[in-house]
């Protein structure tokens, strides 16, 4: 037996046991599998009608056609009405009880953010760091600016 031929009894086999469990679950984690594997760019049609599959080739057509449509810069900044906003606020005040409700929304097994610190430290750490992160943030948006590294 050829090997494509084995492959395609193996594969229908596995979705006759999907259907056959009759899991949801299962069924739509299949599906979504199924569709994540599709190229990024299909097939095309070129001026000519005929049918490209080669990148280089398909990228070549999406550049004249994006090059057709946009718009040539011509160096001018648009003129635009300064408007000066009406509600502005004076302060902005962190309370430790809204430090808290967020520390308690983290989501402790997701990965460390760009500061290297995982979100299980600062539940760990939720009652000992509350206060000096609300007077950080606090002061951090009177000055309007956050220091650099």
């Amino acid at each position: 037996m050829y090997t494509h031929q084995y492959r395609d009894l193996c594969h229908e086999e596995n979705r006759l046991h999907i259907i056959e469990t009759d899991n949801l679950g299962t069924f739509y984690k299949h599906v979504n599998k199924r569709i994540r594997h599709r190229d990024t760019v299909p097939a095309l049609i070129d001026n000519n009608g005929l049918t490209v599959t080669a990148e280089e080739e398909k990228a070549n057509i999406l550049n004249k056609y994006f090059a057709y449509v946009g718009i040539v810069d011509n160096g001018r900044v648009p003129y635009s009405i300064q408007i000066q906003p009406s509600n502005v606020f004076d302060t902005v005040v962190f309370d430790e009880q809204n430090i808290m409700q967020a520390i308690r929304k983290l989501k402790i097994n997701l990965s460390a953010g760009p500061e290297g610190l995982p979100p299980l430290l600062f539940k760990y750490l939720q009652l000992s760091i509350v206060k000096p992160l609300a007077l950080l943030f606090t002061q951090l948006f009177s000055v309007g600016a956050i220091p650099g590294v």
